[in-house]
């Protein structure tokens, strides 16, 4: 699963201030839900969000700027399963900023 994200109001290189902070980004938190393809109510479902990875760019981590889109690949999925998304800006004191919009796939 490759996952691609631009930085509203930032180039989104490590050390840019993003729109609705003024503090360097420093990393991203991935959040990800994952749901059984039968469930048809997700609103039911019983997973929640949880914290999947903390990303850095490269070389220290595996978070590429290309174009200036962020790009990850999730190589952690399931066939049979549909993947929600949500990342958040870290700055290098630790503060997020709110998510992002919400992303989904599904695996077959």
């Amino acid at each position: 699963m490759i996952l691609r994200w631009t930085t509203p109001g930032g180039t989104g290189e490590p050390g840019a201030k993003e729109a609705k902070k003024s503090v360097p980004v420093s990393k991203y938190r991935l959040y990800r839900r994952q749901i059984l393809v039968a469930y048809k109510d997700c609103s039911t479902c019983p997973a929640r969000f949880n914290l999947s990875r903390e990303l850095y760019p490269e070389p220290a981590g595996p978070l590429k700027l290309v174009n200036g889109q962020w790009s990850y690949v999730d190589r952690d999925v399931t066939p049979g399963y549909k993947y929600l998304y949500l990342i958040y800006a870290v700055g290098q004191t630790d503060e997020s900023s709110g998510p992002s919009n919400a992303a989904m796939a599904e695996i077959r």
